[in-house]
């Protein structure tokens, strides 16, 4: 699933360049960091390997942190060029 999310996620920014400033995956990334408990123990390595292992990891400790109350999925606005 999230995989799926994350992939509408990236056309999200691509439609709208704005959307990137509160995308899922930097909602996420902000949850993780708030909460290191969820993952620092599993996630070993130099700052970046545990970025990309929070979000990639087959491990998937990033379930934890969606499951907080602050990590909401945002859609962006409808795009309707034909008004």
């Amino acid at each position: 699933m999230r995989e799926g999310l994350y992939a509408l996620d990236q056309i999200a920014g691509a439609l709208s360049p704005e959307w990137c400033e509160h995308s899922l995956i930097a909602e996420m990334e902000k949850e993780m960091i708030a909460n290191p408990g969820y993952w620092q123990p599993y996630y070993r390595g130099e700052p970046d390997r545990q970025r990309v292992l929070r979000h990639f990891s087959y491990s998937d400790r990033i379930r934890y942190g969606a499951m907080r109350r602050r990590a909401t999925i945002r859609t962006p606005p409808p795009n309707n060029p034909g008004g």
